[in-house]
């Protein structure tokens, strides 16, 4: 039994609890609750790739991963382009590549509150994916909070 006190909250767990001091390598989907604020949940240890790779996507990803390795600060990639050029084939090698060098994968799919507050707090050096960004985070009253 572990008892986790958080504030003035306690929780009790079972001896299936493990605690971590960063965050392993994997693919994790952020969700939010209004009761218990926000989580990581495991989605897949990789991305299975069925799909045949044309064109120069993994120099691409080589790049992307260089630049990252290169700065002391952080680094972002919009992918933009028409429907079929690659856009989500490059991102799920991209991740592979990421998790291969130990780098968790963290995807947001949705908006919600204080959402980079929560993203700052992860200290763990891992790959942020915005999924369908332009569509998802889509806010024409400017109230969004990315």
């Amino acid at each position: 039994m572990s008892i986790v006190q958080n504030g003035t909250t306690y929780n009790i767990y079972d001896s299936s609890v493990n605690i971590h001091n960063q965050l392993p390598p994997a693919i994790y989907k952020v969700r939010f609750s209004q009761q218990s604020g926000y989580s990581l949940v495991y989605s897949a240890s990789n991305y299975v790739l069925s799909e045949k790779v044309y064109g120069v996507h993994e120099k691409k990803v080589d790049k992307v991963l260089n630049a990252f390795k290169k700065f002391n600060r952080s680094e972002g990639v919009i992918l933009s382009g028409d429907k079929g050029i690659g856009k989500s084939l490059f991102t799920k090698m991209l991740s592979n590549a990421a998790l291969a060098l130990g780098y968790p994968v963290v995807l947001v799919e949705e908006p919600t509150p204080r959402l980079g507050d929560f993203l700052d707090s992860i200290t763990t050096e891992c790959v942020i994916l915005f999924d369908e960004f332009d569509k998802t985070f889509h806010d024409p009253y400017g109230e969004s909070q990315v």
